[in-house]
This record gives structure tokens, sequence and C-alpha cells, in this order.
């Protein structure tokens, strides 16, 4: 049931685990990076995403996960995290989300 939730949301949603592998990749994420779940899922985030090996995305996710501390990223400050389209032609097109 609760991946029928997660799957009717429109939200993209991704849950790591504490190896930072990829959980959770749902049908959102899946159309607006390109990547379907089933070569996503299993795969550490920042093996996907080089360009956050180092971030501070990666520091406060791994605080979180490791120490049970909470963090906010500004979209105004770090714009934009991964590379998400409202649909794959977007990217030819226009700019991220």
């Amino acid at each position: 049931m609760l991946y029928e939730i997660l799957q009717s949301s429109d939200l993209g949603i991704c849950v790591l685990d504490n190896e930072l592998k990829v959980v959770v990749w749902d049908d959102w994420l899946a159309e607006a990076t390109g990547l379907e779940a089933d070569l996503v899922l299993g795969q550490r985030i920042d093996r996907l995403y080089p360009q956050l090996s180092g971030s501070r995305f990666l520091v406060m996710v791994r605080a979180a996960l490791q120490k049970d501390v909470a963090g906010v990223l500004s979209q105004r400050v770090y714009n934009h995290l991964l590379p998400l389209y409202k649909n794959r032609t977007a990217t030819q097109v226009g700019g991220p989300l």
C-alpha cells in the first residue's frame, strides 16, 4: 500500500539507505530524470550523480542518516541539485525544474 501511495503522489520521491543506495525511486523521478527505477535501485546516489560527490547535499544526507540531524537546502542557494525536467523532451527546449 505504501508503494501505491508513493507512486500516486505528484512529487519526486527518492529514499536512500545508510550506504546512500537508492531504495525508492518513484515514477515521477523516473519521468523527470529519464532513469527508470530498475536501473537506479541499489545504486549509490553519488555514483548516479557524480556532481553530488563532496556536496553539501551529501553532507546533510549523511548527517541525517548517521546522526539523526535534520537540515534544509535552499533552492535559492543550491538551485538544481539534480537534472530534473518536466519531461525528457524539455531537456532540449527548456531549463531544468
